[in-house]
């Protein structure tokens, strides 16, 4: 097959679910582990797609949110789901739908949150994340940097990229930048598109800058860094929706100085219960 480009075809209405797990290393140590399913509805509209994203409760190394931080950060965090989206037959995003529901549900969180939560870092969270979604433009910055939503919707799956592509595999910095230089498309024995793409980390800040989570940029002097992008996906024939991925990112400096994750998302042979239909004057297109 090649490097040929890929459309979603012959989907129409369509629901499903996803198992989501991501291993974070420091070297070769696992440091942990989260899951959790997404459920993902479909309903077509034209020559687009509507779409509507929730996401279930986040599993810690098995376990449900145990540290204060991580409470804090998944409840701040459900604000944004369900999401309605509208997406072109490439998976790209077109527009945000729900804007007005985003924005009054953390109003309801925040509210809330504010009678268990307080300090100098509860009152910067809830000052970053007022501002976060505050406007559509930022709530869709919100979206670009959940690393689902990067891996679910890479452009790259569908149609060769050329430029550099940016990861959110750490929190509260700029991505981390890649180039792909390699895209492969084939078939599985049981009829899946495979796409494999790899890539090398090109990003030219430094190591230390990365580590102390600067935000500001700061260019490397001494030690390029080092680091890979290996992602394998498999689509469904039929419709051209993910079915499976299983990869790596990785940046560092050497192989004891290095964060990686490991990515795996697979899709799920259950019904789905817990979906938020999509706004209802889409419904019955």
């Amino acid at each position: 097959m090649g490097e040929e480009n890929i459309h979603l075809v012959s989907l129409g209405k369509a629901e499903f679910s996803y198992g989501v797990i991501f291993g974070y290393y420091q070297g070769d140590n696992k440091e942990k582990q989260i899951h959790y399913t997404v459920d993902i509805a479909f309903v077509p509209q034209g020559s687009h797609y509507l779409l509507t994203l929730s996401k279930d409760k986040v599993y810690y190394n098995n376990e449900g949110a145990d540290l204060i931080s991580e409470q804090f950060s998944e409840a701040v965090g459900k604000s944004l789901f369900p999401l309605e989206l509208e997406v072109s037959r490439q998976m790209e995003l077109i527009s945000l739908l729900n804007t007005y529901k985003i924005e009054e549900r953390w109003k309801q969180q925040r509210a809330f949150l504010k009678k268990y939560y307080i300090g100098k870092i509860a009152e910067k969270v809830f000052s970053l994340m007022d501002e976060a979604y505050s406007h559509s433009a930022h709530i869709r910055q919100i979206i670009k940097k959940n690393l689902f939503f990067d891996l679910y919707f890479f452009p790259a799956i569908y149609r060769e990229v050329k430029e550099e592509v940016r990861f959110n595999i750490y929190p509260f910095i700029p991505p981390i930048t890649y180039t792909l230089n390699e895209r492969k498309t084939d078939k599985s024995r049981s009829g899946k598109i495979r796409v494999s793409l790899k890539g090398n980390c090109t990003d030219t800040r430094s190591w230390a800058s990365i580590e102390n989570k600067d935000r500001i940029f700061i260019p490397a002097r001494q030690q390029e860094l080092i680091g890979s992008l290996d992602l394998q996906y498999k689509l469904d024939e039929s419709s051209g929706l993910l079915y499976s991925l299983i990869g790596s990112l990785s940046v560092g400096i050497s192989k004891k100085e290095k964060r990686k994750i490991e990515v795996e998302i697979y899709k799920l042979n259950r019904q789905v219960t817990k979906m938020e239909t999509i706004t209802s004057r889409f419904a019955d297109t």
